[in-house]
């Protein structure tokens, strides 16, 4: 719940000056995830609890921020549909390929292994994020015109 509330703090603060703000919000959130998600598989047991509870602050900082784009995107009055389509397809596309492919992965390799898979797809998701700005920038800028 932290995370939420800090991410969607630091993005409404970020939009105020950028409109692209709330991305950069979401990309954050995501590359700093990823040396905690790291440190929790692959660290000195010493550092698993810290490293988890930060790898759960860190990955719930883009939930405010991405309700928020996606009701900045969404046509007049189709902003709940536009929110129903993103969870369904995250969940039906992400979550469910997400845990077969890791179960893939885990019977072949150590699951310490497969659960680096995540990690990668995190990774994909920051730099797409990144590189969706411009575009976002444009059809914003084009939108209030």
């Amino acid at each position: 719940m932290v995370g939420i509330l800090i991410g969607g703090a630091v993005s409404d603060r970020w939009r105020r000056t950028r409109i692209a703000g709330r991305l950069y919000a979401m990309a954050m959130s995501m590359a700093l995830t990823v040396p905690c998600s790291y440190l929790a598989l692959r660290g000195p047991d010493v550092t698993f609890i810290p490293a988890c509870l930060l790898n759960m602050f860190f990955i719930s900082w883009y939930h405010g921020p991405m309700a928020a784009t996606i009701d900045d995107l969404a046509p007049p009055g189709m902003a709940a549909t536009a929110q129903g389509l993103v969870i369904f397809f995250m969940h039906a596309v992400g979550t469910s390929l997400g845990i077969y492919s890791v179960g893939l992965l885990a019977d072949s390799y150590r699951l310490s292994t497969a659960l680096m898979l995540p990690l990668v797809a995190i990774i994909f998701a920051a730099v797409a994020m990144m590189r969706s700005t411009g575009r976002f920038v444009t059809h914003m800028e084009g939108a209030t015109t």
